[in-house]
């Protein structure tokens, strides 16, 4: 499934967990979407050390941390189970969360 998100397009082909994550250093919130772990796939061996590895994180939309946070991140889950159940190719947060909650690096693209 492709996400249009406030900074571009983001297409998770496997599988997938989502959930809310609060940044300990900013307080921030945001959806992220993260590999599922596979088992033998997490452990990998280099130079006779085991070593497990991290899933990657997607991040599908930033809130800022307010009194109405958690409802706004309820209707964009919500937003989600519905593309995922109707079976839609795309699923548009493109206007879900805030610009400011976003790492000040990244470049926002104006929609039509």
């Amino acid at each position: 499934m492709w996400f249009k998100t406030r900074v571009g397009l983001c297409l998770l082909p496997e599988a997938f967990d989502m959930r809310a994550w609060k940044s300990p250093k900013t307080g921030d919130w945001a959806i992220v979407a993260m590999g599922r772990r596979t088992g033998a796939a997490d452990i990998r061996v280099a130079f006779f050390f085991r070593a497990k590895t991290t899933p990657a994180w997607y991040y599908l939309a930033c809130f800022r941390d307010a009194d109405t946070v958690q409802a706004e991140i309820g209707r964009t889950f919500a937003a989600i189970a519905d593309a995922v159940r109707s079976g839609a190719p795309l699923c548009d947060l493109s206007t879900a969360g805030v610009a400011e909650a976003w790492d000040p690096t990244v470049r926002h693209i104006e929609w039509p």
